[in-house]
C-alpha cells in the first residue's frame, strides 16, 4: 500500500528555540515565515502598507509575487499590457491604464458576487415564471374540460323537444359553469398571490 505524501513543515522564522510551523502565514516583503503567535506579535504593530501578509496556500510562489527584474513585489497591473509589476517598473507603463492590484482585486471580486447574486435571483425568477406558466397551463385544461363537458350537455339538451325542460336544463348548466368558471378565477387569483410571495 502507498504512503499518504508527507506535507513539507516550514518552520517560522522567529522561533528559536522550539521552531513552530508556519504554514499560515508568509510576509511577502521580508519573505518572512510566521507561526501564529509571532503573527499576533506581527499584527500588534504598525506595519508599512507595502508590507503583504499572505496565507502559505495561497497559490503560487513568493517568487511569482515579485517582479523577475527587481525581486520587488508585484503591486500594479497594466490594463493596456495585462501584466502586473513592481513600483520599479512604472515608469516602462507611462500613459498606460494602470490600477494597484489590491484595489482591483477588490473591486473584481465584488464584481463577481454581485453577478453571481444576479445569476441567481434570475434563476429564481424564472423558476417562479416556469410555475406560475404550469398552474396558468393547469387551470386553462381544467377550464376547457368543463367546456367541453358543458357543450356535451348542451349538444344532448338541443334534441330536448320540450322547450321549457330544455331552458331549465340550459339555465341549470349555464349556472353551473358560471360556478365553475368563479372557482376556476378563484383558483388563478390564489395561484398568482402565492407567486408573488
Amino acid at each position: 500500500a502507498a504512503q499518504p505524501e508527507s506535507r513539507m513543515v516550514i518552520p517560522c522564522d522567529f522561533c528559536f528555540e522550539k521552531p513552530q510551523s508556519a504554514e499560515k502565514i508568509v510576509s511577502l516583503t521580508c519573505e518572512a515565515s510566521l507561526c501564529q503567535a509571532h503573527l499576533r506579535k506581527h499584527n500588534s504593530k504598525p506595519t508599512p502598507k507595502d508590507h503583504v501578509l499572505v496565507p502559505r496556500n495561497a497559490g503560487g510562489s513568493l517568487e511569482a509575487r515579485k517582479c523577475l527584474e527587481h525581486a520587488q513585489l508585484l503591486e500594479y497591473f497594466c490594463q493596456d499590457d495585462l501584466e502586473c509589476f513592481c513600483a520599479t517598473c512604472s515608469a516602462a507603463h507611462k500613459d498606460h491604464s494602470i490600477v494597484a492590484l489590491r484595489a482591483e482585486y477588490g473591486k473584481q471580486m465584488i464584481k463577481s458576487q454581485i453577478d453571481k447574486k444576479e445569476k441567481q435571483i434570475l434563476g429564481d425568477i424564472q423558476s417562479s415564471e416556469k410555475k406560475q406558466l404550469a398552474d396558468i397551463i393547469v387551470l386553462r385544461k381544467l377550464r376547457d374540460k368543463a367546456a367541453a363537458q358543458s357543450l356535451l350537455e348542451l349538444q344532448a339538451r338541443a334534441d330536448q323537444t320540450d322547450a321549457c325542460l330544455f331552458l331549465k336544463d340550459f339555465y341549470q348548466a349555464q349556472d353551473r359553469q358560471n360556478r365553475k368558471n368563479e372557482k376556476q378565477e378563484t383558483g388563478m387569483v390564489v395561484v398568482r398571490e402565492t407567486a408573488k410571495t
